[in-house]
């Protein structure tokens, strides 16, 4: 009977491990930088002390190599010079798109605990999938959202696995309606703390079998 209430138990604690998901947060541009000013050390700075990112690997496209790891899809755009040069969050370039329908995807095959990029020039719905799985329909609605002028930045976000996620090995911007994104200071972090689900298997069944050998004694 202790053993089938234990396998129930353990059968409850690992699947409430389904409750937990990837969070995403966002952070007003105007917290860091004035619209219509161009980036410089200190916002940079003030950017990344902000959302978190001291020790995060940092891809500024400011050329056409990416760091390790990552790749990005998207047809027909390159990382290039933002014409309006507002909308860029470190350098004098971004990552820009162009107008066609189809989704850009970031892809980090080491896998990352935190995933955090800058982005602007929404004018439509972007919804914003991790792994597969959408964790908001239209990032527009997120805290800090802030559309103050045509071309400019309008949100940063950060990305976190929780304690039973995957490491974060994609993220899809899903295609907005005929609407171009800029998207720049890109970061990924490794925390190597957040332990896998199978973790959490082994650590339960070794706590239940520990209990019943204590009742033995």
């Amino acid at each position: 009977m202790r053993l089938l209430l234990s396998l129930a138990f353990l059968s409850i604690l690992l699947g409430s491990q389904q409750i937990y998901a990837y969070t995403i947060t966002g952070f007003d541009p105007l917290n860091f930088i004035n619209t219509g000013a161009g980036p410089n050390a200190t916002t940079v700075t003030n950017l990344d002390n902000t959302v978190g990112l001291n020790g995060a690997i940092i891809e500024d496209f400011e050329d056409n190599t990416l760091i390790n790891g990552l790749s990005l899809t998207f047809n027909g755009a390159s990382p290039g010079v933002f014409t309006a040069g507002q909308g860029l969050w470190d350098g004098t370039q971004a990552f820009v798109t162009n107008s066609f329908a189809v989704p850009t995807v970031f892809t980090y095959t080491p896998g990352a605990d935190t995933f955090a990029v800058g982005i602007g020039d929404v004018e439509t719905a972007l919804p914003v999938e991790v792994n597969g799985q959408t964790i908001i329909l239209d990032i527009r609605n997120i805290s800090g959202y802030n559309r103050v002028s045509d071309n400019s930045r309008e949100v940063y976000i950060r990305i976190d696995r929780e304690q039973g996620d995957t490491a974060i090995t994609e993220v899809r911007f899903a295609a907005p309606a005929s609407d171009g994104i800029v998207f720049d200071h890109l970061a990924v972090f490794n925390s190597a703390t957040v332990p896998e689900p199978a973790t959490y298997t082994m650590s339960l069944i070794a706590l239940i079998g520990l209990a019943f050998s204590k009742r033995k004694s």
